[in-house]
């Protein structure tokens, strides 16, 4: 007879009667060490009669089938019913097999095992898959009578066996399955395979090839199974994510059911999933930075079993500092775009032509880049350091009129990895626009926090590496505004450690009431001037609105006093001397 499958084989339709032992979990146990490598089987004369019309018990063809389900992935596996698989008769009606005698194989613990006898007479007959640990050593399979329908062909039966010994029957026992038509039988359930696992194995078998007995009502049927109890919609999840490849290509795969018939049979509604693009720089991607599948649909990522994807991009010509992020685009039209552990673009060098690989796993969110002659950026080296922004074309002042040319405006090294620049006379506006760009190309640029972040003038501020534009208000009528990028701190792997200052200084010179000469001072040579005036000296002329210290709208010997009183200190009645004239 042929073998029955393994644990993985599996079917659907409804549970065969089958005797009323509990269904037990199996594993194997801390038995201890045996010397005894045996285990025996006890032939059913009276219930496989038909097997010795003409053949003598001793002279029959005694076959044991045994195999790891889990956990021992060096235990050999016998073909069916060949010389590695023969039994020894003992005496009466007992035949033995020894699993350590040809191929050294022994029994360990942690592991699942299965064992199948079957005999070879005028008939052919052979028990259902028994499952076994170490503790069954010495012990004896006997037939109790009852059949199954075989897991892997409905036409055939498997005879119910238990273990002679109450207490390895307690534990082990006839192994639960799910047949080729979906008949759930069986009564041990193995510890290596969760009951999803079970369901999906046998839509994987079963759900094309045997589509004409399936149903959706068989199929939720036997998830409901008490034995079984699978919630149809983790059996969806796991049968799409293990069968990733074979869904990806249906033509290789004709025999694996489609996601949406395994949908259609669990009663499910999968939830749309996400789909991934890789964007970045036009060298790699031929789009430059086009995150959804409209704009990018080559640049689409492909599912892999293992729940991750990939997106190969073939002859990618050297280049340096090529960048790339991986785009979710959800079902409800939103987009995330993911980079490395700090969010930033994934920069990479090509030294020579190659395939580039690019790996997501959406459950760490990590990013992989690989190919021959891949050589990811660890460091940045800085050659010249550039301020990038909102110039006006037709106003020099500001980045020297240079709009968004990141070769343009290059910075002072006014110290190790410290760079500065000033404008002179910048006009006065609420929302210039800046950013710093390393070697004038965007690779590598320092920016704000937010949008729309206006630093307060002279006070530096921590950059963020690829951040927002930063505002610069000019407040004045005129005004210098010196930008400086402190680098001696950042630290590329974490893109942290970059500050930022931007001053902005009043260029209109202020005037203030007393500075009667003009020089920028209120001192002594103020008071002699101001005296010269009202004396009428020819060749002094003063500022009236300047000398008039005590502001009464008349400038004479009051206001030469007041600001005698302001350039000696320590006087009440100096007038308005010091304040600043107003506009």
């Amino acid at each position: 007879m042929r073998k029955t499958n393994k644990v993985l084989s599996l079917t659907v339709a409804g549970l065969m009667a089958f005797s009323t032992s509990a269904v037990t979990a199996f594993s194997v146990s801390a038995a201890e060490d045996v010397t005894d490598t045996k285990i025996y089987f006890e032939v059913p004369t009276e219930i496989w009669a038909d097997a010795l019309v003409k053949t003598d018990v001793s002279e029959l063809k005694v076959y044991a089938h045994t195999y790891a389900v889990a956990g021992d992935p060096d235990y050999k596996e016998t073909s069916w019913q060949t010389k590695g698989e023969v039994c020894k008769y003992v005496s009466g009606n007992i035949y033995s097999y020894d699993i350590d005698a040809k191929y050294k194989r022994t029994l360990k613990d942690g592991a699942d095992y299965v064992a199948i006898f079957s005999i070879v007479g005028d008939k052919g007959y052979q028990t259902c898959n028994v499952t076994m640990g170490k503790s069954c050593y010495g012990d004896t399979i006997v037939v109790t009578g009852e059949t199954y329908e075989n897991s892997q062909d409905s036409q055939k039966k498997d005879y119910r066996s238990v273990w002679k010994s109450e207490a390895n029957a307690a534990v082990y026992g006839p192994k639960l399955e799910i047949t080729s038509t979906g008949r759930v039988v069986g009564e041990s359930i193995p510890t290596s395979i969760t009951a999803e696992e079970m369901v999906a194995q046998f839509l994987h078998d079963y759900g094309v090839k045997n589509a004409s007995l399936l149903t959706p009502e068989k199929v939720q049927e036997t998830c409901a199974n008490e034995f079984i109890n699978a919630a149809p919609k983790d059996v969806y999840d796991l049968y799409v994510s293990k069968y990733a490849d074979e869904l990806a290509d249906p033509e290789a795969y004709p025999n694996t059911a489609s996601a949406e018939k395994i949908a259609e049979y669990l009663g499910v509604t999968p939830e749309a999933e996400s789909t991934y693009v890789v964007a970045g720089s036009e060298e790699i991607c031929g789009v430059l930075w086009k995150g959804s599948p409209a704009e990018a649909p080559e640049n689409v990522m492909t599912k892999n079993a293992d729940g991750t994807y990939t997106k190969v991009f073939s002859g990618v010509a050297p280049a340096e500092k090529l960048q790339i992020k991986v785009v979710e685009n959800t079902a409800d039209g939103e987009q995330n775009w993911i980079g490395d552990a700090t969010g930033n673009n994934i920069t990479f060098d090509v030294t020579d032509t190659c395939d580039v690989t690019v790996t997501y796993n959406p459950s760490t969110s990590e990013i992989t880049v690989t190919g021959d002659a891949v050589k990811l950026v660890t460091d940045i080296v800085i050659t010249s350091m550039h301020a990038v922004g909102n110039g006006d074309p037709d106003d020099a002042s500001w980045l020297n009129g240079a709009a968004w040319d990141e070769t343009a405006n290059e910075m002072e090294q006014v110290a190790d990895k410290v760079y500065e620049i000033t404008y002179h006379n910048v006009t006065a506006f609420d929302n210039y626009q800046v950013k710093f760009a390393a070697n004038g190309t965007w690779a590598d640029s320092w920016g704000g926090a937010e949008e729309k972040f206006t630093p307060e003038s002279g006070v530096a501020f921590d950059a963020v590496y690829n951040g927002e534009n930063l505002i610069v208000n000019v407040p004045y009528e005129l005004a210098d505004v010196t930008l400086r990028i402190d680098l001696s701190n950042f630290n590329y792997a974490s893109k942290t450690g970059a500050v930022i200052t931007v001053t902005v200084t009043d260029t209109v010179p202020k005037t203030y009431i007393g500075d009667v000469n003009g020089d920028g001072k209120i001192d002594a040579n103020d008071t002699t001037t101001l005296q010269m005036y009202i004396a009428k000296y020819a060749d002094v002329t003063v500022n009236e609105a300047v000398a008039d210290v005590d502001g009464n709208g008349k400038v004479n010997v009051l206001d030469v006093t007041a600001l005698q009183k302001y350039v000696a200190g320590g006087f009440t009645g100096t007038g308005h001397a010091g304040e600043e004239l107003a506009g």
